[in-house]
């Protein structure tokens, strides 16, 4: 079981406002907190910060005045931040959209790069649209895996609302920077065997690693087969402003409440508790699905990119009853990912000594 699970009840419209935002005002806080790490000022000496018109004052002459600041970078992890987001060429704009962003494409000393940001919409709707932008940005920042899309940096200088009040600012300032992909047809794209279990591979592998993330056992909230880019040879997850670690709830106390993918209703932990309305000193009806959010990466990973990447039809006749196998396997809800992997890897094998065979 991982932290972060919660029980939902109806809240009035008043209540939900002030928690996002609570919520809002918690993430900017910490990412604003990352850009000023990232790149501070450093003073060259004690009296190198003092105005011009105060020099003389410190019995030192104009000549001997050093520079007042300079830029020293403390993290290269990201290429971006408010220094230097705004030198990004954008040549297409809005070639994407979602329910929190749009996307521009640009280019970087020669490279191409993608450009996200907030869209201009309906003033009532910007907190929700500012809290899942935000949430994407500190998702991607705690989680590394090579299927992930990398992202180059982002910049946050103020939120909608923060105004004086003769002056309303438009929209939020608010934009992250990403590696740019190529959209394509998983159906229809050229590839060989040997790419074809490795895309397959890669895919596992990412779900396995979604199941053991730092943040508990994640899901893809709103997977979609466009939210999936190929990246130099890779297929890279894009969108995680929906990704959570919130299993399928269930309840004790009712003998019939079911699970989805056959998994048991077990309560929660004293920790878990603690991210609920129940009282952790008590007992609580409040269960949880644990392995759910797995099995239902499996299953959409199966249903949009296995299942054609790995078409038996196409392999040799060795890999056919293990690839059906498989199949059937994830259709009735009877594999773990890590039976998934290693089924995976003796199919693969099985491919590569047929390959010597006929090689030889």
């Amino acid at each position: 079981m991982h932290v972060g699970r919660r029980q939902y009840c109806p809240a009035s419209t008043v209540h939900g406002k002030l928690m996002m935002t609570i919520i809002s005002t918690i993430l900017v806080i910490f990412i604003m907190s990352d850009q000023l790490l990232t790149t501070y000022f450093m003073k060259r000496n004690i009296n190198s910060t003092y105005h011009p018109a105060l020099w003389k004052l410190q019995g030192k002459s104009e000549n001997s005045r050093v520079q007042r600041y300079e830029p020293v970078y403390i993290s290269n992890k990201y290429i971006f931040n408010c220094t230097n987001i705004d030198q990004i060429n954008i040549s297409i704009y809005g070639v994407g959209n979602g329910r929190s962003k749009v996307v521009d494409i640009g280019q970087f000393n020669g490279q191409m790069v993608v450009v996200k940001r907030l869209p201009i919409y309906d003033r009532t709707i910007w907190e929700p649209r500012e809290l899942l932008f935000l949430k994407e940005i500190l998702m991607r920042d705690q989680l590394e895996h090579p299927s992930i899309i990398n992202m180059l940096g982002f910049c946050l200088r103020h939120l909608n609302g923060e105004n004086f009040k003769r002056v309303k600012l438009k929209y939020s300032d608010i934009s992250a920077v990403y590696e740019y992909g190529d959209a394509f047809d998983i159906q229809n794209v050229t590839l060989t065997l040997s790419g074809r279990l490795q895309h397959a591979s890669d895919l596992v592998d990412l779900i396995w690693y979604l199941h053991n993330s730092p943040l508990g056992s994640l899901i893809f909230g709103d997977f979609k087969e466009n939210h999936f880019l190929m990246v130099k040879n890779r297929i890279k997850i894009i969108d995680l402003d929906f990704m959570h670690n919130v299993e399928f709830p269930c309840d004790l106390d009712e003998p019939f409440s079911k699970c989805p993918f056959n998994r048991t209703c077990q309560p929660l932990n004293e920790l878990e508790k603690t991210t609920t309305y129940c009282d952790p000193k008590t007992d609580c009806s409040i269960g949880v699905c644990s392995g759910s959010n797995v099995q239902i990466n499996i299953h959409n990973i199966y249903k949009n990119f296995l299942k054609y990447l790995l078409e038996p039809s196409i392999f040799p006749i060795e890999c056919k009853p293990l690839i059906s196998k498989l199949f059937v396997r994830i259709s009735s809800n009877d594999i773990s990912i890590d039976d998934l992997i290693a089924e995976l890897t003796v199919i693969s094998s099985v491919y590569y000594e047929t390959q010597k065979t006929v090689n030889y």
